[in-house]
Parts: C-alpha cells; sequence; structure tokens
C-alpha cells in the first residue's frame, strides 16, 4: 500500500486550503455580488 504519498499530498492540500481559508469567505462574497450583476449585463 502506497498511503504515505497519498497523505503527503493531502497533508499539502490541506496546508494550501487553510492558507486559502481567510480569502475564501471574501472571495465567496465577491462571486455572489458580481454574479447577478454579470448575469445582468450578458
Amino acid at each position: 500500500m502506497n498511503t504515505r504519498k497519498k497523505s503527503a499530498g493531502w497533508g499539502g492540500f490541506a496546508f494550501f486550503w487553510r492558507r486559502l481559508e481567510r480569502y475564501r469567505v471574501s472571495l465567496f462574497i465577491i462571486a455572489i455580488f458580481h454574479y447577478p450583476a454579470f448575469l445582468l449585463r450578458s
């Protein structure tokens, strides 16, 4: 079983996701506010 390599990959992903955590909320809010405007414009 090659679980060690997999867990290392997931650890990197979890670290990356945690780094983005502070930006996730703001990006989500920006997307919510911009999506209707984008739909109205097209």
